[in-house]
């Protein structure tokens, strides 16, 4: 996955600043995470960042780190914080990233949509966007908006059956005209498939994360409507920042990750092609920097 890998650039680059040493365990399968965690324990880490990992499958993981005040933090996971979770949680507001899918797909189809829904349960993310969305729709007493028959999937198929079953889907229920994802990754094997069923012009995607393919198809006007940029990078830097809090004996403070609409409606805030949404214009980089006292 786009954003896993740019999770890890991000961490590995604020570490550099600041000094530190870093070093990445890679776990294939979920069942391997708390193992991980326990790796880096003994390794003598002074700290943990975990990359796309439900806290829920790491409780020995987490009482190892607790019971040698190993602090552990987690960027964009909305990971439970407290005895029995991590140390910190820095995320963005998941169901406000829903509501403005929603209302940007409301406004484009003026409310007359028959929507088919993807949906991806490993991560809290897509799952709480999709709640967002949904509450939404449901919001809108002057919108007709009716569902298809909803997929649910897995990581592991996003390159292989999930783009034809779309295609299959939208084939069985030519009305669909919306579809709405959680996040984005998937888009770049999704719209392929439709422009080779010649379904391009019929239906229209909704999604979120802003990582480079799906935001270069939103560009070129192909199929992706609408893509609400989350800074996973932002994420990371605001879990470092909890964690050098952590080990400086400092309480942690409450940080959300501001997200921004893109789409072609104003293009002169889209990434630059090949580069996904990091919000960096915003300034946060130079102005944790300052806090740290690096450069």
């Amino acid at each position: 996955m786009e954003g896993c890998k740019n999770n890890s650039e991000a961490a590995e680059d604020v570490a550099k600043r600041l000094g530190w040493t870093y070093k990445v365990i890679v776990v294939a399968d979920p069942t391997g995470y708390d193992a991980a965690v326990q790796t880096a324990i003994n390794a003598g880490a002074d700290g943990i960042i975990l990359n796309g990992v439900d806290n829920k499958l790491i409780s020995g993981g987490i009482a190892a780190a607790k019971a040698k005040k190993i602090p552990l933090v987690s960027p964009q996971m909305f990971n439970e914080v407290g005895p029995n979770g991590v140390d910190a949680d820095v995320s963005s507001d998941a169901r406000q990233i829903g509501k403005i899918i929603a209302a940007k797909a409301i406004i484009d189809h003026g409310g007359k949509m028959h929507v088919l829904a993807l949906n991806i349960a490993e991560w809290p993310l897509p799952v709480m966007i999709m709640d967002g969305v949904k509450e939404t729709f449901a919001s809108c007493k002057t919108c007709e908006i009716t569902y298809a028959q909803p997929i649910d999937f897995t990581s592991s198929v996003i390159g292989t059956t999930l783009p034809q079953q779309v295609v299959a889907a939208i084939r069985r229920d030519p009305k669909i005209n919306v579809v709405i994802e959680g996040i984005d990754p998937m888009t770049n094997f999704i719209v392929p498939a439709i422009n080779a069923a010649g379904m391009q012009d019929s239906v229209k995607i909704y999604s979120a994360l802003g990582n480079p393919g799906p935001v270069q198809l939103m560009r070129d006007r192909n199929v992706l409507a609408a893509d609400v940029g989350v800074s996973l990078k932002w994420g990371v830097w605001g879990a470092l920042d909890q964690m050098i809090r952590l080990m400086n004996g400092q309480p942690t403070i409450p940080q959300v990750v501001p997200v921004q609409l893109l789409s072609n409606d104003a293009t002169d805030a889209l990434p630059e092609p090949g580069k996904a949404y990091t919000g960096e214009a915003s300034g946060f980089v130079e102005k944790y920097q300052a806090l740290w006292g690096v450069k």
